[in-house]
C-alpha cells in the first residue's frame, strides 16, 4: 500500500501524503504473513520518477507477527529515480520475522539523489533497519541525501543510523547523518560497522552551510538546498 500510488511507472512531481496508516498484522485468526508499505508508493517501478515529493505522518503496524514487514518512510521499493524528496515519518512495528525497514525507503534498487529523512522507527522486526535505506541492493545508488532518524530496535539482523545492510555493485556518495541521532539495540546505544563512506555530522555540523555544501560532503549548489545555519537543511522548493 501507498499513501499516493501502489505502483508508480510513470512521473511523479508535488506528490505528497500527510496522515496516517495503520496495519494490522493479523485479523482474526488469519495473519497478514507480508505488509508492504510506502508513504508515497510502494513500489517506485523501472522507468517511475519520483521528484519534489514528501511524506509526512505515522506507519503503524498493530498487533500480530507477520512473516515480512517492508516499510520505506517516502517508497518501499525504489527501482528507478528518486530526487528532491524528504520523509517525516514515525514508523512503528511489531515483532516480524524478517522484512526491510528504512526511514526513506525500504530497498533501493537503483537511483536517489538529494534528500533526506527524520522522524523516528520502532520495531521489534529481526530483519534489516536503516535510518535512510534498509537494504542498497545491487545497482543501487544514494548520492547526495542525509538523515536523522531515532531508531529503537530489539534484534534486527543488520542494523545502521545511515544503511541497514547493502549488496555488491550499490553505492553511496556524499551522504552524512545525524550523529546525535539516537540509535538503540535491546536499550543500550548502537554503533553501526555498515557506514562505508557516509560523514557523520553534529547538528550544529548538518546546520553549517560550510560543511553541507562543501564538496567533501555533497558537492551541491544552494539551488537545491536551503541552509541557513540555524535550522535542520531543507529542499529549496520547501520554501517556494
Amino acid at each position: 500500500m501507498g499513501g499516493v500510488v501502489s505502483r508508480n511507472y510513470g512521473t511523479l512531481t508535488e506528490s505528497s501524503f500527510e496522515g496516517s496508516m495503520t496495519v494490522a498484522g493479523s485479523r482474526g485468526s488469519y495473519a497478514n504473513t507480508y505488509l508492504y508499505l510506502g508513504g508515497v508508493a510502494l513500489i517506485n517501478e523501472n522507468g517511475g520518477e519520483i521528484r519534489d515529493s514528501y511524506a509526512k505522518g505515522t506507519i503503524t503496524e498493530t498487533a500480530g507477527s507477520p512473516t515480512e514487514v517492508a516499510i520505506g518512510g517516502l517508497v518501499q521499493q525504489n527501482a528507478w529515480k528518486v530526487q528532491n524528496c524528504y520523509a517525516d515519518m514515525t514508523i512503528t512495528t511489531g515483532t516480524a520475522t524478517g522484512g526491510t525497514i528504512g526511514g526513506f525507503v525500504s530497498i533501493n534498487r537503483h537511483t536517489i539523489s538529494t534528500a533526506y529523512a527524520t522522524g523516528t522507527i520502532t520495531t521489534a522486526s529481526t530483519g534489516y533497519v536503516g535510518g535512510f535505506v534498509a537494504l542498497n541492493a545491487t545497482n543501487g545508488t544514494v548520492n547526495g541525501s542525509f538523515t536523522s532518524v531515532d531508531i529503537t530496535t530489539t534484534s534486527p539482523s543488520a542494523l545502521g543510523v545511515f544503511l541497514g545492510a547493502s549488496e555488491s555493485g550499490s553505492t553511496i556518495i556524499n551522504c552524512c547523518y545525524n550523529s546525535e541521532a539516537i540509535v538503540l539495540k535491546n536499550n543500550e546505544a548502537y554503533t553501526s560497522a555498515t557506514l562505508v563512506s557516509i560523514t557523520g555530522l553534529t547538528a550544529a555540523e548538518l546546520y553549517s552551510t560550510a560543511n553541507i555544501l562543501d564538496s567533501l560532503y555533497w558537492n551541491i549548489s544552494s539551488q537545491v538546498w536551503n541552509v541557513d545555519g540555524v535550522n535542520a537543511p531543507t529542499l529549496v522548493w520547501q520554501n517556494a
